[in-house]
Order: C-alpha cells, then structure tokens, then sequence
C-alpha cells in the first residue's frame, strides 16, 4: 500500500509545484526533454510507448512556456500567441489518434469510433485570466478519459503502466472538482502524464522497472479482460458517441444562436 500512496502524493506534489512555479516548471521541463534521448532504456520500448513518449514532450514545453510568465515579456512570442491553442489542440488531436489506433488493433471498434468523435469534437482551447491553456467541457473530458481507461483496462499484455495510468486520469479530475475550474483539467493531465515518464526514463534502467512497486497480479491481462464486461462496455461507448455528439451539436447551436 506505501507504494502507491507514495507514488499518488509524489503525482500530486509535482503538479501543485509546476503550477506554483512555472518559470521553475518550464526550465525543468526543457532540460528533461533534451535528456530524454540520452537517459532513458528504450531496448523494452514498444512503437505505442514510443510514440506516447514523445508525443507528451513537445506539448510539456508548448505548455510550459504558454503558462511561465515570460510568454508575455517576450516580445518575439507575441506573433506566435494567435497560434498556440490552435497548436496545442491539434497536438492534442494526434495523441487521441494514437489511442484510436491502439483501440482498433484491439478490437475495441466502439471505443475507437468514440475516439475519433472526440477528435472531431475536440473543445477549443483558451487562455483563462490565470494563464491556464485549457477547456472546460466536462463531457468531453469524461469521453476522453473513459476511452484512455479502457485502452489500458484491455491491452491485452501485462505491463507495469495500469496503476500509474489510472492515476494520471484520475488525480487531475479530483484536482478540478476541488478547485471547481475544469479549465485546470488540461494542464494536470499533461503534467502527470509527464511525471509517470519522468519517472520511468529516469529510475527503469536495464532489470529493474520503478512501476513493478505498483504492480501486483489483479492487473494483469486475465484478470481485467472479461468477455461479459468487454460488451457492456461497448455498450457504454456507443452510448457516449451520441451523448457526445448531442453534446456538440447542441454546444454549437448555442454559440450560433448567439
């Protein structure tokens, strides 16, 4: 039990910490980027661990820098600023994609499909009056999050990843409920993500993997694959592929009316 209370308190002091100081945050998050190719033990790696990976860093600066408080001292930045939402959703976008794919190869068609209405819909990202680069559309953000737990509930080989992936879903979502600010969501969620990888490239070197600490037989493949449970989710995802897109539709008939 220490382990993954250890693992969700550290999850939970980085991002109070990039938040707090983020000139501190982009700094850190620029060295670690560049260190990535020279630090981290990629003989295990898998194409989707890869591509995830480094599919996480690029945004991590964009975000990094867009929250620090030099993205309004620097004058050079101010012709990219019209930019940056458009480039973190698209961004964004790309990292669903992957998901979607690795869904499909799973035979998690309504899953997949619920993957690409959440690419179509994709919220449109905006600058909060505290800096934050975000959205605040629960219902998407409940899709995504759905999609990104089952990707991990039926990949169909055991990993080390189910525990600190459930956390990096969750943590962020609690963050938003007690802050009441969904705005925030975005954020969070890239930066746990970030600290999972952190953690990973830099303590799994050659036998010994840190998330083997949050590891135990409950999660491996046989035990978290069930046929019966398999279909009622398929169930539930053709069931958010209309709340979503009735979501959407809606959403934009408002904005229109106005």
């Amino acid at each position: 039990m220490i382990p993954y209370l250890a693992l969700v308190s550290c999850c939970v002091i980085f991002i109070i910490l990039t938040e707090r100081y983020r000139n501190v945050a982009l700094y850190f998050t620029i060295i670690i980027a560049l260190a990535f190719p020279f630090i981290a033990d990629t003989l295990t790696w898998d194409w989707f661990y890869f591509a995830k990976t480094y599919s996480v860093i690029i945004p991590i600066v964009i975000f990094s820098l867009a929250q620090s408080e030099y993205y309004y001292e620097w004058v050079w930045l101010e012709r990219f600023h019209p930019y940056i939402p458009t480039a973190a959703r698209l961004i964004f976008a790309l990292n669903i994609a992957e998901g979607c794919v690795l869904l499909f190869t799973l035979g998690q068609y309504s899953t997949a499909l619920l993957c690409l209405i959440l690419i179509f819909t994709i919220p449109k990202f905006i600058f909060t009056e505290k800096q934050n680069l975000g959205f605040d559309n629960v219902v998407w953000i409940i899709g995504y999050s759905y999609c990104f737990i089952l990707g991990f509930m039926f990949y169909p080989e055991n990993n080390n990843f189910f525990f600190p992936g459930l956390m990096a879903i969750f943590v962020p979502i609690i963050f938003c409920l007690i802050l009441r600010d969904w705005n925030v969501w975005l954020t969070f969620r890239v930066y746990s993500i970030y600290f999972i990888l952190i953690l990973d490239v830099i303590f799994s070197q050659g036998d010994f993997l840190i998330f083997e600490l949050v590891n135990n037989s409950n999660f491996e493949p046989v035990n978290r694959i069930n046929t019966t449970v398999e279909n009622g989710f398929k169930v539930v995802s053709g069931f958010l592929v209309v709340v979503i897109l009735w979501n959407y539709i809606t959403t934009s008939w408002s904005i229109k009316g106005h």
